[in-house]
């Protein structure tokens, strides 16, 4: 598995490797690449002990836009409209003194 980790220096001679949830902790060494491998063994020993990762499925809340998508799938003058629109919009970029 891999995370995305932040390694930065924060004192001289003092690196800090950190990741974010759902595996946050963080890690210092004299080098950024000993904060990478202290921090390793951070998380290592957190799942070690018992941490598990899992995927929760939630039903995504009601969206009021939803019985709208995709009433111009069939509509033969929708691309006709947005090309209007955006025709409109590169006279007014070209020109914003005449709006």
């Amino acid at each position: 598995m891999q995370i995305p980790v932040v390694v930065e220096k924060v004192k001289d001679m003092v690196y800090q490797a950190r990741s974010g949830e759902p595996l946050a902790a963080s890690a210092e060494g004299p080098t950024p690449d000993e904060a990478l491998r202290k921090l390793r063994e951070v998380l290592t020993e957190r799942i070690r002990a018992g941490a598990n990762l899992v995927q929760l499925d939630v039903p995504a809340a009601d969206n009021p836009w939803m019985p709208m998508a995709g009433i111009f799938a069939d509509d033969p003058t929708f691309d006709e409209w947005q090309e209007a629109i955006a025709e409109n919009r590169r006279r007014d970029d070209a020109d914003p003194d005449a709006l």
